[in-house]
């Protein structure tokens, strides 16, 4: 049975986004005034490929999504692998479960709120994360200049590339799965907690398609990563294309 389990925002965490949004709304009235839009990025932003491409390249990564299933199960010694690579609130839930792992070298974003509350809730991690990757492109124009250059960015153009891809707006999943099996090159990427909206997110119990394309993910991802390193799932029958594994250059 799936153990229930939430990680919500501190308190603290939620009067900074509400001050926030306020302080974005009056930034967005006043690039309306002026009839223009601010930039996507600063001229100092940087590229995740390039900052993470040589932590990752030729080592054993594990990308680990936030799926309930995976704490039906937890899977052993998870922290093994050379670099471990968690999403949104599942560091939160590594450390104060104590059953899936409890590093976390770099930590995947999915956008602008979620980025906010967890800068302010990362003194709660014992184990912080060395790298923090900004992965939804739209919410760029929006992130406060104190949050925005501490982060890296996903690129926009492999992003505009996997959505034309899935046929859908790409999970921050997805988007990991693209990026780290373009910068992996002879090393191995594994995935955890993977289970393409089966069960709920972990850290609020719902499941939230939304967007995103469950099947589509599944076939990009059995495209990418070879079928015995998706850990805890077991492609039907007949799921995934035809085609064999393969592994996208940067």
């Amino acid at each position: 049975m799936t153990p229930e389990y939430r990680v919500d925002p501190s308190f603290r965490a939620k009067l900074v986004l509400a001050g926030e949004d306020w302080l974005q709304a009056l930034r967005d009235g006043w690039w309306r005034s002026l009839g223009t839009t601010p930039p996507a990025l600063g001229p100092g932003a940087k590229d995740a490929a390039a900052v993470v491409g040589p932590l990752v390249a030729g080592r054993s990564v594990a990308l680990i999504g936030n799926a309930t299933s995976l704490l039906d199960d937890p899977p052993p010694r998870i922290d093994d692998h050379d670099v471990i690579v968690r999403i949104n609130r599942g560091a939160h839930v590594a450390e104060q479960l104590g059953t899936i792992g409890s590093r976390t070298d770099i930590l995947l974003l999915a956008g602008r709120r979620m980025a906010i509350t967890l800068a302010v809730d990362e003194h709660l991690l014992k184990h912080k994360p060395g790298h923090t990757l900004f992965m939804s492109v739209a919410d760029r124009r929006r992130l406060p200049r104190w949050l925005a250059r501490r982060m890296s960015y996903y690129p926009a153009a492999w992003r505009e590339a996997l959505e034309a891809e899935l046929g859908a707006r790409p999970s921050t999943g997805a988007m990991g799965i693209d990026l780290f099996s373009r910068l992996v090159g002879d090393g191995t990427l594994h995935l955890y907690g993977f289970d393409f909206w089966d069960s709920p997110t972990s850290y609020n119990l719902r499941t939230k398609v939304g967007p995103h394309a469950p099947n589509a993910e599944r076939d990009f991802a059995l495209r990418r990563v070879r079928p015995e390193h998706i850990h805890g799932w077991r492609a039907p029958d007949g799921a995934g294309p035809p085609e064999p594994h393969a592994t996208r250059e940067p």
